[in-house]
């Protein structure tokens, strides 16, 4: 089994965000975690911009980041936005 190492001032950081939303900054890294090595399973290897989008959405989730993203009621209006015609 390997061991991950999060610095002090990273685990700092996560104890101050999670406290704000009632999660641990433990039970936060190890749900991401556990997805990570879950999609590596499955022969998934993101790459650093796709770890960044899972690690913001698994964080959101988890209430330890706020959701600041647009929410959309149709696809129509998704595709406009992610094609910058807003």
């Amino acid at each position: 089994m390997a061991t991950i190492t999060i610095s002090d001032r990273l685990m700092s950081s996560l104890e101050q965000a999670a406290a704000i939303n009632g999660v641990t900054a433990q039970d936060a890294a190890n749900a991401l975690l556990v997805n990570y090595v879950a999609a590596n399973r499955n022969g998934f290897v993101p790459n650093e911009e796709t770890m960044k989008a899972i690690t913001e959405g698994q964080a959101i989730t988890m209430g330890v980041v706020p959701d600041t993203l647009p929410s959309f009621g149709d696809a129509d209006s998704l595709m406009e936005y992610l094609e910058g015609d807003e």
